[in-house]
């Protein structure tokens, strides 16, 4: 198994939310061996990368009008604050700081 093998991994499960820990036994890696990896290959740390999946979908979810509650837990976030704090340390912007700055004064809208 490869690195290749580990991204495919994560890109077949997108939405889902994923650990280094299961990714590694997938691949049949350990989680530093894969780790140092992505790394290497990514520029950016699997953590991190698994991190800005998450907000991707977060920010996905909020023209839906779900409370960010909501939309931490369907992001894959432990909690709200968690998922603040990675978007600030990434973006350097709160989620509710996003929900305001780009959707703040827009109605809901429907995600097919």
């Amino acid at each position: 198994m490869t690195l290749h093998d580990a991204i495919a991994y994560v890109i077949e499960r997108e939405g889902r939310s994923l650990t280094v820990q299961e990714i590694a036994r997938a691949v049949c890696l350990s989680e530093s061996r894969l780790s140092h990896l992505f790394k290497q290959e990514a520029g950016i740390s699997l953590h991190l990368y698994l991190a800005n999946m998450k907000l991707e979908r977060a920010f996905y979810l909020i023209p839906t009008g779900k409370p960010l509650t909501d939309i931490c837990m369907e992001s894959g976030f432990s909690s709200p604050s968690h998922m603040s704090d990675i978007s600030r340390k990434l973006y350097g912007l709160s989620m509710t700081q996003v929900k305001k700055l780009f959707f703040g004064g827009h109605a809901p809208v429907e995600l097919s």
